[in-house]
Formats: structure tokens, sequence, C-alpha cells
């Protein structure tokens, strides 16, 4: 179950938000500020992945074909990527 709620109404209520997440079936908040979407907040599943289950997904998975190499470096050399604005000079 979803509800909306505004932006002062999340900041007020937080505690209560997060009680109804957790112990009323709520599932997601859509937080919004003068009517526009800003934000969402999730009831969180409990359910994530462990190392071990993650390299045993991709020991099973099938290995790239000795072209994937070669195709992955020619996508990249076609990429224009934009210098990071950020970057120390």
């Amino acid at each position: 179950m979803s509800r909306t709620i505004s932006a002062t109404e999340a900041a007020r209520e937080f505690s209560r938000v997060l009680d109804d997440l957790e112990h009323h079936h709520e599932t997601v908040f859509y937080v919004e500020r003068h009517g526009r979407p800003v934000a969402r907040i999730e009831a969180d599943t409990g359910r994530r992945a462990r190392w071990r289950e993650i390299r045993a997904a991709l020991s099973a998975a099938p290995r790239p074909d000795p072209e994937f190499e070669a195709d992955l470096a020619e996508v990249r050399a076609a990429q224009s990527v934009e210098p990071d604005p950020w970057a120390a000079s």
C-alpha cells in the first residue's frame, strides 16, 4: 500500500512514517513539496544478497565469448567522454 504525504508532514511525523512502514503494512510513502514529487520512502524488504551468493551466480553464468573483450574495447573507443569538471588540474 502506498501513500502520498507532504514534505512538511514527512518531517514532522517521520517517526510515524517509519512505524507505518515497519509495522502497519505501508510499503511506500511518496513525498511531495509544493505539489511536486521529490522523494520516495520505501520499506526495506530485508533481503540482501550475500557475497557468496553473488560469486555463485557469477560462476554459474556463461562465460563471455572470445570476441567480447574486443567488442567492449570498440564500444569504449566510440564513446565520447566529457572531462570531469571536478577533477584536479
